[in-house]
């Protein structure tokens, strides 16, 4: 029987919600294009997405590291 998923997440578990698509995606510390890219994300990386605010959807992995990319891209 597996652990469902508010469960998981109540005892640390990270459970990843999306994944960056082929070619990857870049990444931002502010949900603003015109902003500088934290980074860029490699493709099939997974994360959980944690707010979304219109198109942009703030993301956090594994590692607990967190940023914004665009949620259209997310697959």
């Amino acid at each position: 029987m597996s652990t469902p998923a508010a469960e998981r997440a109540s005892l640390g578990v990270f459970s990843p919600t999306h994944a960056a698509p082929a070619g990857g995606m870049p990444a931002w510390e502010t949900p603003d294009p015109a902003g500088t890219t934290a980074t860029s994300l490699d493709a099939d990386v997974r994360f959980r997405v944690t707010e979304r605010r219109g198109d942009w959807a703030r993301i956090v992995c594994s590692n607990g590291w967190s940023a914004w990319v665009d949620g259209r891209r997310m697959v």
